[in-house]
Parts: C-alpha cells; sequence; structure tokens
C-alpha cells in the first residue's frame, strides 16, 4: 500500500527488536525518544514484526527534529493516522497523540470512542465506534479544505463520524504519541503504523489499510483526493 511520499512527514512502522526502544522513521525526518517503559512488541502487530507497547504509567514516544511539520495553518490540510489495540482503560481522556499544548491539536478516547481535536477549546470530531474492543482499528484524523471552509473529521476502519467546520490553527511544536505533554493521560495499548500527512488522505469514507505503507504504487484508500 501506498503511502511513503512527500506528503509523508513522519511514519513509524514501529518493527525491530522485542524490548527496543527505537522506533526509526521512514521518512528519515525525525528522531523519536521513547519514554519510561515504551518499547516495541513483537507478540502484537497490525502489519509487519512488532507495533509500539505503552503500559499506561506514563509512557509515550516523543519527536524531535522539523516540527514545523507538526504546524497547521487556520486553512491548512492534516492527517494522522495509525492502528490500534486496547488493553484497558486506566484513565479519562487518554491520549493517543498530543501535539504540544493542550491549545494544539490531539486525538483521546472518549468513553470508548476516539475524538479529534484542533485547538482543545474548539469541538472535537468524533466516530461513535468502540475502540476498546480487544480488536485491531484503523483510526484517521483528518483536516481539510472544502472550498473556503474548513472541516475535520475521524473515522474508525474507513467510515467516517460527522464532519465539523473548524477554523482553528496549531504552531510548530513537539509531537508525543501515547500521552499529552502535561502528562496524565498516559494511554494503555498498542499502537502500528503511525503517520502524519501534510494533506487530507481521505474525505469521505474508504476501505482501510491492508498493509504497510510503501513507496511503491497507489491503490484502495491510499489515492489521495
Amino acid at each position: 500500500m501506498a503511502g511513503l511520499d512527500s506528503y509523508t512527514k513522519l511514519l513509524l512502522h514501529c518493527d525491530g527488536v522485542d524490548a527496543s526502544t527505537s522506533f526509526p522513521d521512514a521518512m528519515v525526518r525525525h528522531t523519536q525518544t521513547a519514554n519510561a517503559n515504551a518499547q516495541v512488541d513483537t507478540a502484537q502487530y497490525k502489519f509487519g514484526t512488532a507495533s509500539m507497547l505503552l503500559d499506561g504509567n506514563a509512557d509515550y514516544v516523543s519527536t524531535a527534529g522539523n516540527t514545523s511539520d507538526f504546524a497547521v495553518a487556520a486553512g491548512g490540510e492534516v492527517t494522522i493516522d495509525f492502528q490500534y489495540k486496547h488493553i484497558s482503560y486506566d484513565v479519562a481522556n487518554a491520549r493517543f497523540f498530543n501535539h504540544g499544548a493542550d491549545t494544539s491539536f490531539g486525538c483521546y478516547l472518549n468513553g470508548t470512542s476516539p475524538n479529534f481535536y484542533i485547538n482543545a477549546g474548539a469541538a472535537a470530531a468524533t466516530k461513535a465506534t468502540s475502540v476498546v474492543d480487544g480488536s485491531w482499528h484503523h483510526i484517521a484524523c483528518v483536516a481539510w479544505l472544502d472550498g473556503a471552509q474548513r472541516k475535520i473529521g475521524l473515522a474508525v476502519d474507513g467510515t467516517f463520524g460527522t464532519w465539523l467546520n473548524d477554523v482553528n490553527s496549531c504552531v510548530a511544536d513537539n509531537l508525543w504519541i501515547g500521552e499529552n505533554t502535561g502528562g496524565g493521560r498516559a494511554l494503555h495499548g498498542w499502537i502500528d503504523e503511525f503517520r502524519v500527512s501534510n494533506t487530507a488522505r481521505w474525505k469521505a469514507n474508504f476501505t482501510a489499510p491492508t498493509a504497510q505503507y510503501t513507496a511503491a504504487g497507489r491503490s484502495g484508500g491510499y489515492i489521495i483526493i
């Protein structure tokens, strides 16, 4: 499946040696730091040979490098998508990822469903589908410009919830995976095939990924529309 392209600003396959704390960026743009007990786990994965294991106790993976990759202008487009498998629900609003302060963008568990926001004071896009059933789920957070109006939406396994109108932006900053930058919102589960793109990969329901993202070809839900 395609996905390693000029729009891709971060791509973590999360493969490697069991218990390793190395999460190389396939785009070679960012260096990741594993914090607390965040590690590679070869016992669980959606694609490839391993995934990122977060134990819900202050685990997260942070990025360094060109943080302008994670800035979103008021009219800008972005897609953050990844695979997730839940272990347990330890804290309210556990973060799948968080960019900079809470006034930036992030995705979190709202009860059993994921929510996506740009600026924490704004409304969050959601898809009322449980992702805490112990199965792997593809989660896609998308912002795109529809004429003069920017919209944000969230899809679970290729199906979007209600699109929201949005005018918010966020500046360049670091990205945390599995926790919020203020602490106390640690995620307990596995993450695989984590990607950040500076385009809207999907604007309508799509076929969820069936393989790792690669540089060759385009197919299925990976055609940029």
